[in-house]
């Protein structure tokens, strides 16, 4: 991440980013794919099984979920980053058109 002394991120990295997010979110989607049961449970008696199945598949989601949930925090720790260092980077960039324009018109008289 650029410092802000170093400017706004370049569309290149904006592109990295969103890259990054599309690509979180594929890993996520490929492991929400319902699997099947498991070998072990097959032997279990018919009531008892599927409730342990959906109870794994519960387990799995919430996981996921927990991991997507800590990748958007990170996202928009990333972006809040961002737009301090462009708000940074637009505060300076004022105070240096102010300056020149200072010169300009002592220069001027």
């Amino acid at each position: 991440m650029p410092s802000p002394t170093e400017g706004p991120r370049s569309l290149g990295g904006w592109l990295a980013v969103l890259t990054h997010i599309e690509t979180t979110l594929q890993q996520s989607l490929v492991l929400a794919l319902d699997s099947p049961a498991p070998p072990g449970l097959r032997g279990e008696s018919a009531p008892m099984a599927p409730l342990r199945v959906l109870d794994e598949r519960l387990a799995q989601w919430k996981t996921r979920i927990d991991l997507t949930e800590g990748n958007a925090a990170e996202v928009d720790r990333l972006l809040n980053a961002e737009a301090r260092a462009l708000e940074d980077w637009a505060q300076a960039l004022a105070a240096a058109e102010e300056k020149l324009a200072k010169c300009v018109g002592a220069t001027s008289l």
